[in-house]
């Protein structure tokens, strides 16, 4: 229901998301496409939780979910975007964060097992979610495309 539940908003917008069959870290791959249809630089990684039980922090403005420290340090160093996303799934409801946020830099300071991250409860998985999250990884990708042309012309 958590993959279903994101892929629509995504299709909806004219993207795709193509599922990870084996996963290693990753549920979904997330490629973007301009007004004509030409696929977007770059590409976006989601991974997915679902709960039947969401927990809501501070007066409901966050939830919070505990993530395995090593699982966190993986997408944290990931070049690509990668957005967690967590379905409440008796709400039929999605909440998501980007990892590589500055926030999951000060959690990754600790030495825990396992990490408390919170997400905004205003960050829900609709079209702005997805336009957002294209945004991003279009942003990244640019970046991404400088450097590479930088170091070409050194």
């Amino acid at each position: 229901m958590s993959v279903n539940h994101t892929e629509r908003f995504v299709v909806r917008l004219g993207h795709t998301v193509q599922r990870i069959a084996f996963d290693y870290g990753y549920d979904l791959f997330l490629q973007t496409f301009d007004a004509d249809g030409v696929v977007e630089r770059g590409y976006a990684l989601l991974q997915l939780k679902a709960t039947d039980a969401i927990t809501k922090i501070e007066n409901g403005n966050f939830i919070s979910i505990p993530i395995e420290r090593r699982d966190l340090q993986s997408w944290f160093e990931n070049t690509s975007p990668v957005f967690l996303v967590v379905y409440d799934a008796f709400a039929d409801q999605g909440f998501w964060c980007l990892i590589q946020e500055q926030e999951i830099r000060r959690l990754l300071g600790g030495n825990a097992a396992n990490i408390s991250v919170r997400i905004p409860t205003v960050n829900t998985v609709d079209d702005v979610a997805v336009l957002e999250w294209r945004r991003i990884k279009n942003g990244v990708a640019l970046r991404s495309f400088r450097e590479d042309q930088n170091d070409e012309n050194s």
